[in-house]
Parts: structure tokens; sequence; C-alpha cells
């Protein structure tokens, strides 16, 4: 398992994340609460990528909309792979796949 991590390290790289987030609610204790929760979430999610696949940059910007009743999200990212790379995984995960008998859960 951890050298299939640092192959991924090597092959896969993700130049950045940009995450906005427009959050609104018409009850402004909902929407404190909401922010919070994101701003709890994202950045967590953001570091266990990060573990996985290096990040070079990211932007995160929330939001809070007192007045509204809206959500938008807006997210982009840029990821660099190899291609070669993936036509290598691509038959390893099928030679896998060929391997594995499935066996029916009806006999």
């Amino acid at each position: 398992m951890f050298s299939e991590l640092k192959q991924n390290k090597k092959n896969i790289t993700i130049d950045f994340i940009d995450f906005k987030l427009n959050l609104g609610n018409n009850n402004p204790s909902n929407t404190a609460i909401f922010y919070g929760l994101i701003n709890i979430i994202i950045p967590t999610i953001i570091c266990f990528f990060n573990e996985i696949i290096p990040i070079q940059n990211y932007n995160i910007k929330i939001t809070p909309n007192f007045k509204t009743n809206k959500v938008n999200i807006l997210f982009y990212c840029k990821i660099n792979t190899n291609f070669i790379f993936m036509i290598f995984r691509y038959f390893v995960i099928k030679r896998r796949l060929k391997n594995v008998k499935y066996k029916s859960s009806s006999h």
C-alpha cells in the first residue's frame, strides 16, 4: 500500500485548488454553524489529500451571507499526471480484476 502511495506522489501532482463558497441561509445562526463546520472540514480534506498527492497551491474562500438563502460553489483544480503511468495503472488494475473470481450471492 505504501509503495502505491509513493508511486502516486511521483506521477500525480495537483498544481492548484481554488475553492470558493458563498454560503447563505435566512437564519443567521444556522449560517454561522454551517460556516464553522465547513471551515473545519475543507482544510482537513485538503490536508488529507496533500499526504497522498502533493498540492502545490490552494486557495479557500468561504463567504457567509446572512440575508439570502443561496449556496454557490466554485471549484477549480489542475491535476498533472504522467500519461504512461495512467496506462500502466490501467493494465495493473485490469490484471488484478481478471484474477479475482466473483462468487454469486444467489448460490
